[in-house]
């Protein structure tokens, strides 16, 4: 045998022909023959599952995550009234990064107009992670469960809460050790995650008990959607069967052929 079937066979082996006729007789070329089975199946449904997900799912462009790649990216970042020491802070560091969000930081009178202008322009708006989370899933959450705003990766200035305690009081190492545990136990996180669960929860209901108030009660029509039956299939029916003859009458042809041969 050539190398020249070889080749042709190992390529109609990859691209799903069925097997040469010419089946070697040898253990160890068999061996070969069925590795090299093997690696074709795996390799051709890991390339056709790649290329369905290319050409089927949506490619969404690359979406700043990191302070850098927002003060890029964005024309404006909002803050609320309180944000002004912050611009001041930023426009006073040494850093570029710094400078430029403080050059783009404006102000805005509340959380929801700052929020609403970035799912309607190109910018952002800058505020506390769990209070973010919680007005996205509250007001600015689709039908379908998915949310019109995201939050950041990178936080810009990681902070911890407090409690103002009086100075020198006996109970305040108590009341750090406990607020220590809490933490550290990743309670807070769960109390975030539960409230974040019951918020979205509390609006798919709403949204739901919506769009059934507003859906209008079906009515009789020609326009309603029929379903399909041997009726409407009749055409796709004779096709196939058309199709069906045709591929016998070549095959028998071909039958006939080789046996003048």
């Amino acid at each position: 045998m050539g190398y020249g079937f070889v080749f042709q066979d190992m390529t109609g082996m990859l691209l799903g022909q069925n097997l040469p006729r010419r089946l070697p007789r040898t253990s160890s070329t068999r061996i070969l023959v069925a590795t090299w089975l093997v690696f074709a199946i795996v390799f051709v449904s890991a390339y056709c599952g790649n290329l369905t997900a290319s050409l089927t799912l949506p490619k969404y462009p690359p979406r700043p995550e990191t302070l850098l790649q927002l003060v890029d990216s964005v024309k404006k970042i909002t803050m609320e009234g309180f944000g002004e020491e912050y611009k001041i802070f930023f426009s006073k560091s040494k850093s570029p990064m710094f400078q430029k969000l403080g050059f783009l930081m404006d102000f805005v009178p509340s959380l929801m107009v700052g929020q609403q202008q970035a799912t309607e322009k190109n910018q952002a708006h800058l505020g506390t992670r769990h209070y973010l989370h919680h007005n996205i899933a509250k007001w600015f959450t689709r039908p379908d469960g998915s949310e019109m705003l995201y939050i950041g990766r990178e936080s810009i200035l990681p902070g911890q809460s407090a409690w103002p305690l009086p100075l020198d009081a006996p109970y305040v190492v108590n009341i750090d050790y406990l607020l220590m545990a809490v933490v550290e136990a990743g309670l807070y996180e769960k109390w975030m995650s539960d409230l974040l669960f019951k918020v979205r929860q509390e609006k798919r209901e709403q949204q739901r008990e919506q769009q059934l108030d507003a859906k209008p009660e079906p009515t009789r029509s020609k326009e309603m959607t029929l379903s399909l039956s041997m009726d409407h299939m009749q055409g796709a029916f004779t096709l196939l069967l058309l199709g069906l003859v045709l591929g016998a009458l070549v095959f028998s042809r071909e039958l006939m052929c080789q046996n003048y041969v």
